[in-house]
């Protein structure tokens, strides 16, 4: 199998990911917060995420999600530091 097509994915995710802050950053100017450009990035990425798990019934252990250690719930606080920042 070729690996060309997962480096022009990776190649492509890459392009996407630099472009984010500075999208991020233009929402802030435009709605005067950049907690306001935050919540409006992690709520467009909630919503796609959910209707990916529900268009391909993906399945996961929903009550596993609250055993889960608390040093495991901060890659959600790092996520949200990341987007503001940007």
């Amino acid at each position: 199998m070729s690996r060309f097509p997962h480096l022009l994915i990776a190649v492509g995710l890459g392009m996407t990911i630099a472009l984010q802050p500075g999208l991020n950053a233009d929402v802030a100017r435009r709605l005067g917060t950049p907690v306001g450009a935050a919540f409006l990035s992690i709520s467009i990425s909630f919503t796609l995420c959910a209707a990916y798990v529900l268009v391909t019934r993906q399945s996961f252990p929903v009550a596993a999600i609250f055993s889960l250690p608390w040093y495991l719930w901060l890659g959600g606080g790092i996520g949200f530091v990341f987007v503001v920042g940007g």
